[in-house]
C-alpha cells in the first residue's frame, strides 16, 4: 500500500493529560509545522483535546482516520510505542512516523519505562542524566537530555497562589495538602482513602486522581465521594499548579513524587505492600528508591499523617538531599525546556 509522506511532526496523545507535557514544546513550534493525532479511548479526553487544539489554532486528527489515509509524518513523537493501538502485535505508532521520537514522561516504573521496545526509537528526548543512564542499553537511539518541559510555565510564569487559592475555593489562612495518588494497583487510594479524609479538619485539602483513575475506575472514585472527598473540577488540570500552593505533597507511586522535588515542595512518601512486585515496576525502580531519602509511611501509620507533616524538624532535612536529586533527575534548563525539545524536532524534521 502506498504511503502518504506527511513533511510534519506529528505528536500521538493517548490520553488528554498528555497536554501538559507537550505544551511547552507547542508553543515552540511553528502551528503549521505538527499535529495533534488523537488516540483517545475516551470521547471525554477527544473531546477536551479537540477543544484545546482548536482554541490554540493547532492543527489535529484522529489517529485512525490518519492510519486508514496511510499517511506517514515525518517525525513523530509518543510516550510509548503502544500510545496508539496495535495490530497483530504491530505497534501503530510505528506506521505512522518515519523518525521516531519518544519524549519521557516519568522517573518511575523503571521494568516499563526501560522497556526493550526503546530500542525502536530513533532520539529519546530526557529529562536530564538518570534517563541517559538507564537508556543507555540501547546504543543506536539518540539520547538528548532537554530537562522537564511541563515546567516551563513554572519557571516562566509562576502561578498567583493567592488567586488559584481562592478559585479552588479553599481557605487562605489554612495550610494546603495535595494529594496525588496514581492508578491502578500502586494507587494509595482504597488504603489511605480515610486517613486523608480527616486531614480536611485541620488543613486544605486539594485532591486530583490519575487521568486514568478518573476515567477507568468508577469504585475508586466512589471511594472518595463517600467519604465526601472531591476531586478537581478539571480532571486533566496541570498538577504543577496544584503543586505549587501546597505546603505538602502526599504521592504514592508514578512521577507526582518527582515533580514535588523539582518544585522544592514537601513530599510525604505513602507506602502500599511488595511494589517491587508490580508488573511496571521492578526492584531498580526510582519510585521505590525514592523510600531511602525522602519521609513515608506504611498503611499501619495512616492515623499519623497529621503528626508527621506537622513535624518542622523533619521537613529541615530535605533541602541538600531535594537538591541532589535535581541535579540528577532534571537537566538544568529552568524554563526552557520545551525550546530544547522543540528545536531537536526541528532538526529531525529537516
Amino acid at each position: 500500500m502506498k504511503q502518504n509522506s506527511i513533511n510534519k511532526i506529528g505528536f500521538c496523545i493517548h490520553f488528554a493529560e498528555l497536554i501538559n507535557h507537550y505544551a511547552a514544546l507547542w508553543e515552540n513550534l511553528e502551528p503549521d509545522s505538527f499535529c495533534i493525532l488523537i488516540a483517545c479511548p475516551t470521547q471525554l479526553e477527544n473531546d477536551y483535546i479537540i477543544e484545546y487544539a482548536t482554541r490554540h489554532g493547532y492543527q489535529f486528527q484522529m489517529t485512525e482516520d490518519v492510519l486508514e489515509r496511510h499517511q506517514v509524518f515525518s517525525v513523530l513523537v509518543s510516550n510509548h510505542p503502544y500510545s496508539a493501538g496495535h495490530v497483530s502485535g504491530q505497534a501503530n505508532v510505528w506506521r505512522l512516523g518515519k523518525k521516531q521520537v519518544r519524549m519521557m514522561y516519568a522517573l518511575g516504573k523503571a521494568k516499563w519505562n526501560f522497556s526493550p521496545w526503546n530500542q525502536h526509537y530513533h532520539t529519546i528526548l530526557c529529562w536530564g542524566r538518570y534517563h541517559q543512564e538507564m537508556l543507555q542499553n540501547f546504543p543506536g537511539v539518540q539520547l538528548v537530555q532537554v530537562g522537564y518541559p511541563r515546567f516551563d510555565d513554572y519557571f516562566n510564569n509562576p502561578t498567583d497562589k493567592n488567586l488559584l487559592v481562592k478559585n479552588l475555593g479553599l481557605d487562605p489562612n489554612k495550610k494546603t495538602v495535595v494529594w496525588l495518588p496514581t492508578w491502578h494497583k500502586m494507587s494509595s487510594i482504597d488504603e489511605y482513602s480515610e486517613a486523608v479524609c480527616k486531614l480536611a479538619e485541620d488543613f486544605n485539602l486539594v485532591v486530583k486522581v490519575h487521568p486514568n483513575t478518573y476515567t477507568e475506575e468508577p469504585e475508586r472514585m466512589a471511594i472518595l465521594t463517600g467519604l465526601g472527598i472531591k476531586n478537581v473540577d478539571d480532571p486533566f488540570i496541570n498538577n504543577i499548579g496544584l503543586i505549587s500552593i501546597a505546603d505538602w505533597v502526599l504521592a504514592d507511586y508514578g512521577g507526582s513524587a518527582f515533580a514535588a522535588i523539582y518544585a522544592d515542595t514537601n513530599v510525604l512518601l505513602l507506602n502500599l505492600a511488595n511494589p517491587a512486585d508490580d508488573e511496571l515496576m521492578g526492584e531498580q525502580s526510582l519510585d521505590l528508591q525514592l523510600r531511602q531519602w525522602l519521609p513515608s509511611i506504611d498503611v499501619n501509620q495512616a492515623t499519623n499523617i497529621k503528626s508527621i507533616l506537622l513535624d518542622d524538624d523533619l521537613w529541615k532535612q530535605k533541602t541538600e538531599i531535594y537538591q541532589q536529586l535535581r541535579d540528577y533527575l532534571f537537566f538544568p534548563t529552568s524554563g526552557n525546556a520545551g525550546a530544547l525539545a522543540a528545536a531537536e524536532l526541528k532538526r529531525l524534521l529537516l
